[in-house]
C-alpha cells in the first residue's frame, strides 16, 4: 500500500484532498470501469498510471465520480480564466467573460450534474456563485422597483387636488410668513444636500422640511406633509434600492482597490517595469482587474440605475402635486403674500435641479459600467430636465412683466440648450452606433426610444424661443384684431369704451356686458386678483388705455358710466 500511495500522489493533482482521492490502482472493477475522459471515452482502468502529462491525471469530484485534468479543465472551461504559453503552461489570470445571459453558470459533473466543486476550480465554481447571488439580488431589487412604479402610477390627481385645497384653505392668512432665511443661507443649504449625495438620490429631507430647507411657512409645510406622504414614501423605498449593494460588489470594488495600491507600490518602488509613455494608473488599473480574476458586477449598477430613474419618476409626480399647491397659493397669497409664492415656486424649482443633479449621476454609473441603453435613457433625461429647468424658472420670473433686455438674455440661453440638445442628438446616437455595430434591431429601439422624444425636446425649444422673441406682448395690429374679432362675438357689447383692464403685473383682461367690475376672479396670467365689485374695480387694477384707445379708432364712443368716464 506504501507503493500505491506514493503512485497516487504521482497520478492526482497537487492541491486536491488525497484522502478524498479514489487510487486508480486500488479501484474496484466497477469503478475502473468508470468512463474518465468523455471526449476519448478512456476508463480509468486505461489511465497509464506512469504518464508525465498533466491532462491524464485524475481529480475525484465531490459526487465521487473521477475524470481527468484534461475533461475538467474543458468542462470548467479554464482557459478563460488563465492564460498559457505555447507548451501548455499556465502563466497569469485572465479576466473571464461574462456568460452568454451576462451571468456565468456553475461547473456540473457530466455524470450526475452535481457541482464541480475541486480547489483547481476554485475561480470558476466560485465565480459562478457570485454570479448566482447577484442573480438573486438583481430580482429582488426588480420585484422593489415594480412595486414602487406601481404606487406611483396608481396616484390618484384628482384625489391630491381636492386634498390640496381642503389644506389650504384650513391656513389662517396671519401665519403665511416667509422665514428669515436669505438667499444666500438657502442656496447654501441646497448646495449642501446635493453634496451630501453623491451615490444615491437627494436626501428626502429636502422635500418633507420644506420649513427648515426652503424658508417656506411652517403652517404651509404641515399642510403639504399629508398630500405629498403618499409620493415621499415611494421616492424613501427608491433611496434604499439606489444605495443597496451586494456582496459580489462589495468584494469586488475591494479587491480591486488592494490590488490596485499593490501594482502602485511595485511601480512606485521599482519593483515592476513601468512601459515608456504610458499613465501609471492606467497600467496599474488594468493590471488589477486582470489579477481580480472577475468580470466587475453589473446588476448593482444596473438596477441603482433605474432606482435613480424611478425616483425621478417620483420626483415628477412631486412637481404635480406641488403644481396644485401653486394654483391654490398664487389664488389666495399672490397680492397679499407674494412673497410666499416666489418661495414656494423656489421650491419646485429645487424639485426639479434635484432632478437634474440624480439624472448626471445616473448617466456616470450607466457609463461606468458600459449599459449602453441605459447611458442613452440617463441621456434623454437630462435634457428632458433641462428643458423643464428653465420652464420652472420661466414661471416663476412671469409673476411679473419680463422687459425687454431680460427677454433678450433668455433668448441667448435658450439658444444654448437648442445648441446643446442637437449636438447631445448626434453625440448619443453616434455613441450607440459604435458600441452595438450599427445593428438594425439596435438602431430602431435608437429611434424609438431616443430620437423621437430628441426631436421632441428640440422643436419645445423652438417653441419656447418664438414665444420669448414675441415677449408674451401683442402687436398693436393683433391687438386691433382681437379688439374686432371680441366686437363681432356674441354676448359682447362694445358700442362705448371702458371694457379692457390691467391686472396689478400689467396683464390685460376683459369685462363684458357695461364693463362694471362685479366680481372678482384671478388672472389667468399671473393668479394676482382682478376685478372688483358693485361697480367699482380694485385699487391694484387699472384701465387698459393702450386697448381702449384702439377701441376708440374702431368707432366706440365714451362710456355712459360714471367708473369709466374719461376712458
Amino acid at each position: 500500500m506504501g507503493n500505491n500511495r506514493r503512485l497516487l500522489n504521482s497520478i492526482q493533482v497537487c492541491g486536491e484532498d488525497c484522502n478524498a482521492q479514489i487510487c486508480p490502482l486500488c479501484a474496484d472493477e466497477n469503478q475502473k470501469s468508470q468512463q474518465v475522459d468523455v471526449i476519448m471515452g478512456t476508463t480509468m482502468g486505461e489511465i497509464d498510471p506512469h504518464a508525465e502529462s498533466i491532462d491524464e491525471l485524475l481529480i475525484t469530484l465531490a459526487c465521487r465520480h473521477v475524470f481527468t485534468v484534461e475533461t475538467l479543465d474543458g468542462i470548467c472551461e479554464l482557459s478563460s480564466y488563465y492564460r498559457s504559453d505555447e507548451q501548455g503552461s499556465w502563466t497569469e489570470l485572465a479576466q473571464p467573460p461574462p456568460g452568454p445571459t451576462g451571468l456565468r453558470k456553475p461547473p456540473l459533473c457530466p455524470s450526475c450534474r452535481g457541482p464541480i466543486t475541486a480547489k483547481r476550480y476554485g475561480r470558476v465554481f466560485k465565480g459562478a456563485d457570485l454570479d448566482i447571488s447577484e442573480q438573486n439580488l438583481a430580482n429582488s431589487m426588480l420585484r422593489t422597483l415594480k412595486d414602487i412604479q406601481g404606487r406611483i402610477n396608481s396616484l390618484s390627481m384628482e384625489k391630491i387636488k381636492t386634498w390640496v385645497v381642503n389644506a389650504v384653505t384650513k391656513i389662517p392668512d396671519d401665519v403665511m410668513n416667509v422665514q428669515s432665511l436669505n438667499s444666500e443661507q438657502s442656496a447654501k443649504i441646497r448646495r449642501d444636500y446635493f453634496k451630501r449625495n453623491t451615490n444615491s438620490p437627494v436626501g428626502i429631507a429636502a422635500f418633507e422640511q420644506i420649513d427648515r430647507v426652503h424658508g417656506l411657512p411652517a403652517s404651509l409645510a404641515k399642510a403639504w406633509g399629508p398630500t405629498a406622504k403618499l409620493i415621499l414614501t415611494s421616492y424613501k423605498a427608491c433611496s434604499t434600492v439606489a444605495s443597496r449593494r451586494s456582496a459580489h460588489g462589495a468584494a469586488y470594488e475591494a479587491a480591486l482597490s488592494t490590488l490596485y495600491r499593490h501594482c502602485m507600490d511595485q511601480f512606485l518602488h521599482g519593483r515592476a517595469p513601468l512601459p515608456t509613455d504610458v499613465v501609471p494608473e492606467d497600467i496599474a488599473m488594468e493590471k488589477a482587474k486582470i489579477q481580480c480574476g472577475s468580470v466587475p458586477p453589473k446588476a448593482d449598477k444596473r438596477f441603482a440605475v433605474e432606482a435613480f430613474w424611478t425616483s425621478i419618476e417620483a420626483r415628477e409626480s412631486l412637481i404635480k402635486v406641488a403644481g396644485l399647491w401653486t394654483e391654490q397659493i398664487k389664488d389666495r397669497y399672490v397680492t397679499k403674500h407674494k412673497g410666499v409664492v416666489e418661495c414656494w415656486m423656489d421650491f419646485v424649482i429645487f424639485i426639479q435641479e434635484s432632478i437634474n443633479h440624480d439624472t448626471l449621476i445616473a448617466l456616470k454609473i450607466a457609463s461606468e459600467s458600459q449599459t449602453h441603453r441605459q447611458v442613452v435613457k440617463s441621456s434623454l433625461l437630462f435634457i428632458q430636465a433641462e428643458l423643464d429647468l428653465f420652464l420652472h424658472r420661466l414661471a416663476k420670473e412671469q409673476l411679473s412683466p419680463v422687459g425687454p433686455s431680460r427677454r433678450k438674455e433668455l433668448m441667448e440661453t435658450s439658444k444654448i440648450h437648442l445648441a446643446n440638445s442637437k449636438m447631445k442628438l448626434a453625440q448619443v446616437s453616434s455613441m450607440f452606433r459604435n458600441a452595438t455595430g450599427g445593428h438594425p434591431t439596435q438602431q430602431q429601439w435608437l429611434a424609438q426610444n431616443f430620437t423621437v422624444h430628441m426631436e421632441g425636446i428640440i422643436d419645445e425649444w423652438n417653441t419656447l424661443m418664438d414665444k420669448i422673441r414675441k415677449g408674451g406682448e401683442v402687436t398693436a395690429e393683433e391687438k386691433r384684431e382681437v379688439i374686432k374679432a371680441l366686437m363681432a362675438a356674441e354676448g359682447y357689447s362694445f358700442a362705448t369704451r371702458g371694457h379692457f383692464y390691467r391686472c396689478p403685473n400689467g396683464h390685460i383682461y376683459v369685462i363684458g356686458e357695461c364693463g362694471g367690475a362685479m366680481q372678482t376672479s384671478r388672472c389667468p396670467d399671473c393668479g394676482a386678483t382682478i376685478g372688483g365689485n358693485s361697480h367699482t374695480l380694485r385699487s391694484d387694477n387699472r384701465s387698459a388705455g393702450d386697448m381702449e384707445a384702439i377701441l376708440g379708432s374702431l368707432g366706440a364712443g365714451p362710456s355712459p358710466w360714471p367708473w369709466a368716464r374719461g376712458v
